[in-house]
């Protein structure tokens, strides 16, 4: 029987294992926005935000485009002036905080279930997950610091030290700093504190610690003229304008469902006839006559299914514990209300408080086994997946700076994420609608256009027929990112309303034809 501070290392050792093999992935969705800030901070570290930024086809002031604090620039500039900005040793910098919240996992979970380990690393072994804390963004800190923080509240209260305590609603404010979201954690954190008899004087003294640090922050951009809180507020606008029937139900609840494979299997623990109706009907919403778009048999059948088991992992929870309900309800509230996408890194946030809410009630230790199993493997397939996605945007800039660029052909592209890392680097020029768009170009110069990515500005006749066509496949039949007729939005529901989904179109395809 392994002790409890074995078994935390072994949680710890786990969470930095599975991250080894993708240390050297390539940049890739939104790490280049924050690599952006970081190396404005290195050169102008008052000024964070003072440059210009081309992230949805227009130069913009990145004070006007940036949505997030800026704290994890500032961690992301610190590690770049040590690492030298390398992928791997960048990757390599941040393993801690894949310890950290392994680590946090397992304190919150020994304070509430027998046997934690198991649970734990389901958590760690969830798609959502795993997948997301592969990538430097800003959920990485985000979960570091919220999961800290929490565990450091339970710590109080179980001994009542003040310090702990107070220092519990600094990291949560850490959290919150890190991204707005972070504020999901001051819910499960306000239950424990009321469960445990703290008063609501004292709860409101927590609470104004934990967002005090965003508050000076707001205060400081509004004398500054620095736009960051209206950035915020209008991205999370965009939230309004999107249906909520049927897509963006069925979305959530996709989600949610493909967060963790242990949710599959909520009728072990949960039997109920109104569970069993709430499934039926969420699957319902899979039906033909719901549909926006053309959509394939299998991608309808898994959105069924995972709807289904959404719906019973959620109906369950209110016979659940109150910190898991609010948790868990923090987060929907985010994913489905606040936020202007459906995103599966802001899903992840659901896994620890449904996986502990089921394992409380879940007895059949050969059920959590079972699920452990299937966790890793379709994590793992996932992120090899994914792991090819991102090289393959950075071994086609290798190409065309040594097929084109070297040989002093201009070059022009459309397209963000890591593609337009990689292709800035190379010496590429960006389409930018705000000066022109597809004007700046010349006749006789190349262009390149890849197909599954974000914000593409296409000619105004389309890409030509007569396009070289280099597409990126993968023999694993599982799909984060469709661009042809699959339903997988992993990163964004805007791609379909599956985390993922099974398919064997291509990851990408690179679209190269001669400006006329």
């Amino acid at each position: 029987m392994l002790r409890p501070r074995q078994s935390a290392a072994l949680a710890a050792g786990a969470a930095v294992l599975a991250a080894l093999p993708v240390l050297d992935k390539a940049w890739h969705i939104d790490e280049p926005f924050f690599l952006a800030v970081a190396s404005q901070i290195l050169a102008d570290p008052l000024h964070p935000l003072s440059f210009a930024f081309n992230w949805y086809g227009w130069t913009m002031p990145m004070a006007a485009l940036n949505n997030t604090p800026p704290l994890w620039g500032y961690m992301l500039a610190a590690a770049a002036s040590v690492a030298g900005g390398a992928e791997w040793t960048m990757r390599l910098c941040f393993l801690p905080l894949d310890a950290l919240c392994a680590a946090a996992l397992y304190a919150i979970a020994r304070r509430f279930l027998e046997r934690p380990l198991l649970p734990v690393l389901l958590c760690l072994a969830a798609p959502a997950y795993l997948v997301d804390m592969q990538l430097l963004m800003a959920e990485k800190p985000m979960a570091a610091f919220g999961l800290c923080g929490l565990w450091a509240l339970l710590a109080a209260l179980e001994t009542g030290g003040a310090a702990l305590l107070w220092a519990s609603a600094g990291l949560l404010g850490l959290a919150v700093l890190s991204k707005y979201a972070g504020i999901l954690f001051l819910a499960p954190a306000v239950v424990l504190l009321s469960q445990n008899g703290v008063g609501w004087r004292r709860i409101a003294a927590y609470l104004a610690l934990a967002i005090s640090g965003i508050a000076a922050y707001f205060l400081w951009d509004a004398l500054t003229a620095r736009e960051a809180f209206g950035a915020a507020w209008r991205v999370s606008a965009e939230a309004a304008r999107w249906p909520w029937a049927p897509f963006k139900l069925r979305s959530v609840l996709a989600f949610v469902g493909g967060a963790s494979p242990l949710f599959w299997f909520w009728p072990s623990w949960e039997t109920s006839r109104k569970t069993w109706v709430a499934a039926a009907l969420a699957s319902l919403l899979f039906l033909p006559i719901f549909d926006t778009e053309a959509v394939r048999l299998a991608d309808r059948l898994l959105g069924a299914f995972l709807a289904a088991a959404a719906a019973g992992t959620l109906v369950s929870l209110a016979r659940g514990r109150a910190v898991w309900t609010a948790w868990a309800g923090a987060v929907l509230f985010l994913l489905a209300v606040v936020y202007w996408s459906v995103l599966a890194r802001l899903s992840m946030f659901l896994v620890p408080p449904l996986v502990f809410a089921a394992c409380e009630r879940l007895e059949r230790r050969n059920v959590l086994a079972a699920a452990l199993a299937l966790s890793c493997l379709l994590s793992a397939g996932l992120s090899a997946v994914d792991y090819r996605y991102a090289a393959a945007q950075r071994e086609q800039a290798v190409l065309i700076k040594e097929e084109f660029l070297d040989r002093g052909r201009a070059v022009w592209y459309s397209g963000h994420w890591g593609f337009q890392q990689y292709m800035d680097a190379a010496g590429a020029r960006q389409i930018d609608r705000g000066r022109g768009g597809w004007e700046q170009a010349k006749a006789g110069d190349l262009a390149v256009i890849p197909r599954v990515n974000s914000n593409v500005a296409f000619p105004p006749d389309g890409v030509p027929e007569t396009a070289v066509r280099r597409r990126v496949e993968h023999r694993l039949p599982l799909r984060l990112i469709s661009g042809w007729d699959g339903q997988g939005g992993f990163y964004s529901n805007t791609f379909g309303f599956l985390p993922y989904s099974v398919s064997t179109e291509p990851l990408e395809e690179f679209r190269f034809f001669e400006v006329r």
